[in-house]
């Protein structure tokens, strides 16, 4: 009897201790080059707030949802994201769909006085990444009704971004932008990014009959053929210590 007891509580006590071990023993060593806050829960059910660098951090929940895999979310007035992560997977996260306010990627550093507005629809088949090391994505990003505010009030027509990683750098992923014909001021171009450097070469044209465009867009880049070449570089920090 006392042997059946002894293999009873080998089993059992394990098995416990896994069911409520706390959340915030785990999460914080659980993502290369992502830091947590405020961590409560368990690994199977929780919450925490996801913190990045010069932002508000985020509050994210996550729970179990079978098998290998976790699901995720992140919820705030910006942003509204979720995804699933799978069990041996460390930095990898699948199936991630959502929106996001345009406003909160702080594009407008590029432009000073001219700042996009709209919400962005997120479709991510993966995402895998090495803080500072490596970036990868395979995804689209929609940003329907696009528009610019500020200096130059005008309609970017509906954009989608393609993500996929880059066939020059290994370690990088090329976001390629296009816009729709009918906007006033049509986008091409792209952004190429291993999560912590970054370079964007974009170019923004005004459709043929607002010309008129040209002299207000001209100071954020170089004019030519018709448009006007947005060069950017530097550094994302989004793995910052």
């Amino acid at each position: 009897m006392l042997k059946r007891l002894l293999i009873l509580m080998a089993l059992v006590v394990p098995v416990g201790v896994l069911v409520t071990l706390p959340a915030s023993v785990v999460l914080p060593q659980a993502a290369d080059g992502l830091h947590f806050q405020s961590v409560e829960g368990t690994i199977w059910s929780g919450r925490a707030k996801l913190a990045f660098p010069k932002q508000a951090p985020l509050p994210m929940r996550w729970e179990w949802s079978g098998g290998l895999i976790w699901s995720w979310a992140v919820e705030s007035d910006e942003i509204s994201v979720q995804g699933q992560w799978r069990l041996g997977q460390r930095d990898r996260l699948e199936h991630i769909e959502g929106t996001v306010d345009i406003e909160y990627l702080d594009i407008a550093q590029w432009l000073v006085v001219i700042w996009p507005v709209g919400q962005m629809e997120v479709n991510i088949d993966h995402l895998a990444w090495e803080a500072n090391s490596f970036l990868h994505i395979h995804g689209e990003l929609y940003w329907p009704k696009a528009k610019l505010r500020g200096l130059v009030n005008e309609d970017l027509g509906d954009i989608t971004i393609t993500m996929s990683p880059s066939e020059q750098q290994w370690d990088e992923t090329d976001f390629v932008v296009r816009s729709s014909a009918d906007g006033i001021v049509g986008i091409s171009g792209g952004v190429s990014t291993n999560g912590d450097r970054y370079r964007a070469s974009l170019v923004l044209k005004p459709r043929a009959d607002r010309r008129e465009l040209l002299r207000l867009l001209a100071p954020f880049g170089r004019q030519g053929d018709g448009g006007v070449l947005i060069e950017r570089s530097g550094q994302l920090g989004v793995f910052d210590e």
